[in-house]
């Protein structure tokens, strides 16, 4: 969104200091260097976007059946000795529901609670007639399909090593955010063109035509453009970020989570998977159960998470973790009622960076902004490219 002007135009020598002509130069020098990979970051997320489209949460997909029975059913379908680790309800109508499994541990390996996830094995079951097929674990797409070059593109750069191919792409977010605020600086109008910068029209001189592109263009995709920007910081730099600002427990522990214990209690039976969802519901109001985390020892709780009717794929979920012994509820952690307002905004970022959650009108959003990068590095690199042939033409007839 700079404003650049004729490059016809002389400057003194003796030009007093201005802060908005540092922030050009290195706007319009960042820009230059980091043109691609913008432009790849930019398209290759909204390539992404199109095989998520905004869909909501449909209640009438909850199945009328038991869980024990579904879980039931599935168990001749897993090999021997795999752990019972999750339920999975079906997203809508006609869905099926899953039931996760995960391999026999080592000897000495620990056994830890199973959210879904790659390397799980899972049983697909039809909630109507409890007929099963075994399902392959969601994960990137194998193979150098389109898909799946397209994630990496965004994610990593292509780049071998996924750890620092997240770090060069959570930096190229910060140089992006940059260029966002400084491009505010700089575009920002006098009173009197308050109202022109907002607009641009053709027929004008192709430098004149770039600039009110850049500009206005900019302008109007500005908040878009800047939250998916430090959406995108958050999602590459999750543990420096909430360090800095000091984010509740329940946001830092998506990353980092803490054990938690609970203690068997001898002689006792453990709260049953569908009586603890029935307590689980209880401190939800409106919840519709989307899916359980058994117990994988005796020593550790329930955590069954839960959608409300007419949420959009994406909202986040909330959680509640349930002692099977004494048969109460440790924690509730649902966003919607017991966050703080950073902690809501924190939990958010990836639903903010995907288009996720909002409905139809931020996937749009969001998708188009993909294409700024590309826009301003286009009509960017034409206006200095304009300016540099026109300040040699002035020279040369100097």
């Amino acid at each position: 969104m700079t404003d650049i002007t004729s490059g016809t135009q002389t400057r003194s020598p003796a030009a007093p200091f201005s802060i908005k002509k540092v922030l050009s130069t290195i706007h319009l020098w960042m820009g230059i260097i980091f043109a691609i990979p913008f432009v790849l970051l930019g398209v290759s997320g909204s390539v992404q976007m199109v095989g998520h489209l905004p869909e909501r949460f449909d209640a009438a997909s909850a199945p009328q059946r038991p869980i024990a029975e579904i879980i039931q059913a599935a168990l001749p379908m897993a090999p021997e000795g795999a752990r019972l680790v999750g339920y999975d309800a079906p997203g809508k109508p006609g869905a099926n529901a899953v039931v996760r499994f995960a391999a026999p541990a080592r000897d000495g390996e620990e056994v830890r609670p199973g959210p879904p996830g790659a390397g799980q094995i899972r049983v697909n079951v039809n909630p109507a007639d409890l007929s099963t097929e075994r399902a392959q674990a969601p994960g990137r797409p194998q193979g150098m399909s389109f898909d799946r070059m397209m994630h990496d593109l965004h994610g990593r750069l292509l780049l071998p090593n996924g750890f620092y191919g997240r770090q060069v792409v959570g930096w190229l977010g910060v140089f992006m955010t940059f260029l966002g605020i400084s491009g505010m600086v700089m575009w920002w109008p006098r009173k009197a063109q308050l109202k022109q910068a907002f607009k641009f029209s053709f027929g004008k001189s192709t430098l004149k035509t770039n600039r009110d592109m850049h500009g206005a263009v900019g302008i109007w995709g500005w908040l878009v453009y800047v939250l998916v920007c430090v959406s995108g910081v958050y999602i590459c730099f999750p543990v420096t970020i909430n360090s800095m600002v000091d984010a509740g427990a329940v946001v830092r522990e998506a990353r980092q989570p803490r054990p938690i214990n609970v203690v068997p209690v001898e002689g006792q039976e453990p709260l049953a998977v569908d009586a603890a969802v029935d307590l689980a519901r209880d401190v939800v109001p409106g919840g519709i159960v989307r899916s359980v985390t058994l117990p994988p020892r005796p020593d550790q709780p329930y955590r069954v998470q839960f959608s409300r009717a007419g949420d959009y794929n994406g909202v986040p979920q909330a959680t509640v973790i349930l002692d099977q012994w004494k048969q109460s509820v440790i924690e509730l952690r649902d966003p919607q009622t017991n966050y703080s307002t950073k902690d809501k905004w924190l939990v958010w970022q990836r639903q903010f960076h995907a288009g996720n959650g909002l409905g139809w009108w931020w996937w749009t959003l969001v998708f188009l902004s993909g294409f700024l990068p590309l826009l301003f590095v286009v009509t960017g690199t034409t206006m200095w490219w304009l300016k540099r042939r026109n300040r040699l033409r002035v020279q040369a007839q100097e």
